[in-house]
């Protein structure tokens, strides 16, 4: 194992232990750390659900343009042949 990847450990030990440590004090203090939790959670979910919405209008944007793009060019296409298949009928 690598220095860098045992000081990584190291850190992510060292804060694993803050972490118990002040959620145990809050708990002496009478703080609702589960309530902290449920709303930190709540609002997790609401901003995935919100990306996840944003994400939904910008594929359907996409889409809608890519149908007026498709339906403007088979028009033109189908203008370009019908002039054409005119000029040969003459």
């Amino acid at each position: 194992m690598n220095v860098k990847q045992e000081i990584r450990d190291a850190d992510r030990r060292i804060q694993e232990q803050i972490n118990v440590s002040a959620r145990a004090a809050l708990v002496r203090i009478g703080v609702d750390v589960d309530a902290m939790d449920r709303e930190e959670a709540e609002k997790r979910a609401r901003v995935a659900r919100e990306s996840f919405a944003a994400f939904g209008a910008a594929v359907g944007f996409a889409l809608n343009t890519l149908i007026e793009f498709s339906t403007a060019f088979v028009s033109g296409f189908e203008a370009a042949m019908t002039t054409e298949v005119e000029e040969l009928d003459r």
